[in-house]
């Protein structure tokens, strides 16, 4: 199976800080039998965020996303995904608590970005 990585993240644009994570993602989709065919990067606005879903989709069935700092309070990549599939947010509240337990675990106090 092919797949896309899209990292997200005006940090990530602006040089501020590297992309480890596509490059670990790659990686991790071969030693599944996957192929990477295509990696993009594009802001936080919710504008490339679509943008670069379209693409990376037109690119392969299988599309990641990964942001530079992880789960932040400006992310929109949620945002962009409901856009796209003209769908509201469903909060499910099993996943929530799966989320808390994995975090408490390896003692992450889950943050308001996480759980939102």
């Amino acid at each position: 199976m092919h797949a896309a990585i899209l990292s997200i993240g005006d940090e990530v644009v602006q040089g501020r800080i590297l992309d480890t994570n596509a490059r670990w993602l790659a990686g991790v989709l071969e030693d599944a039998g996957m192929t990477c065919v295509h990696m993009e990067t594009v802001g936080d606005g919710i504008d490339a965020i679509k943008a670069g879903i379209t693409h990376c989709a037109a690119m392969a069935p299988l599309v990641l996303t990964t942001g530079g700092l992880g789960p932040t309070g400006d992310d929109r990549t949620r945002d962009a995904l409901c856009v796209l599939a003209q769908q509201d947010v469903v909060r499910d509240a099993a996943a929530l608590e799966a989320l808390r337990e994995r975090l408490a675990r390896v003692k992450v106090d889950a943050t308001e970005a996480q759980c939102r």
